[in-house]
């Protein structure tokens, strides 16, 4: 399995659970504000600057989903099938 919303970590002591991994930003950010909830407008605790990666990955995201607009579901269904020892594509050719 790749990314999971709900595991056991590795000691078996303690149950992992992301109730919110597959819910779009938009969707969470629209509900806050509905809600009356504060929106924080993009908090990555590893970033200690501006967060140069993160944007420009969702911004690369963003341009690919305009073109294919299955692309997250697509994702996921990767997600799925990816097995957590594979850290990287083998060398072709």
């Amino acid at each position: 399995m790749g990314f999971q919303a709900a595991y056991t970590i590795d000691a078996g002591d303690i149950r992992l659970i992301r109730p919110l991994l597959y819910t779009r930003e938009k969707a969470l950010r629209d509900f806050s504000y509905a809600a009356g909830l504060p929106v924080i407008a993009d908090n990555c605790p590893a970033c200690f600057e501006e967060p140069k990666e993160r944007h420009h990955l969702k911004k690369m995201l963003a341009r690919e989903e305009a073109l294919n607009p299955t692309l997250y579901s697509n994702l996921r269904q990767v997600g799925f099938r990816v097995s957590p020892s594979v850290r990287f594509l083998p060398n072709v050719g």
